[in-house]
């Protein structure tokens, strides 16, 4: 009997396959089915298990040199959406050495005010991408600091794919780091129960009161 990964029934051997065969349909099939795009509005105990298998598939494979750069762009996008950033971006930190950690570089105060006041993703995303690194790990240092709590997850997805595309971290690294640094799902599985139980009361009450307008 096959391990399934809920919701749409893949198998971790599918899960497995598709990422060794760089198959962008499959791919795309599963992110939508586990409810893994970038855009998803709930990170759900689901999700959370289909992303950590993703992954550890991505770094099993990564390690041979199997995954193509559409299929790591592909995951990056998407699955970057549920990591806590400031964790990753403290690793990436510890990986390149303490002497990255220059107390005399700061980021501009453009992407300050846009990290601080949750700006436009993609204004945030044409702006990290053409940093220089040093200007990078400098925005990264920032944010691993504490000086900032919260960040909006949509400015997520730039800032791995800046590592990414800047080989800062061997793709098995890089996927490794996303799969530690996973964020706790949006609700646990009572309180999922809970809120469908509320909805199908509310659907109940609709049709009681639509049965009533009938009579």
């Amino acid at each position: 009997m096959k391990a399934e990964d809920e919701r749409i029934g893949f198998s971790r051997e599918e899960i497995a396959t598709a990422i060794k065969e760089n198959d962008l349909d499959t791919i795309n099939e599963m992110l939508d089915g586990f409810g893994l795009r970038k855009n998803f509005p709930l990170f759900l105990p689901t999700s959370f298990r289909a992303e950590s298998s993703i992954l550890s598939y991505g770094v099993a494979f990564a390690g041979r040199s199997l995954v193509k750069p559409e299929v790591a762009k592909l995951l990056i996008d998407n699955l970057s959406h549920n990591i806590d950033v400031f964790l990753f971006l403290d690793s990436v930190l510890y990986f390149l050495g303490d002497d990255v950690r220059n107390e005399e570089v700061h980021p501009s105060q453009e992407i300050i005010d846009i990290l601080e006041g949750n700006g436009p993703s993609d204004e945030f995303g044409g702006r990290v991408a053409i940093l220089e690194e040093y200007e990078f790990i400098a925005l990264a240092r920032y944010l691993a600091s504490g000086k900032i709590e919260s960040i909006s997850r949509e400015f997520n997805s730039p800032i791995v794919r800046y590592v990414y595309a800047h080989q800062m971290l061997p793709l098995t690294m890089l996927f490794s780091y996303m799969a530690a640094a996973l964020r706790e799902p949006d609700i646990n599985p009572i309180r999922a129960t809970d809120i469908i139980g509320q909805i199908l009361e509310g659907l109940e009450g609709t049709f009681a009161d639509s049965e009533e307008d009938d009579e």
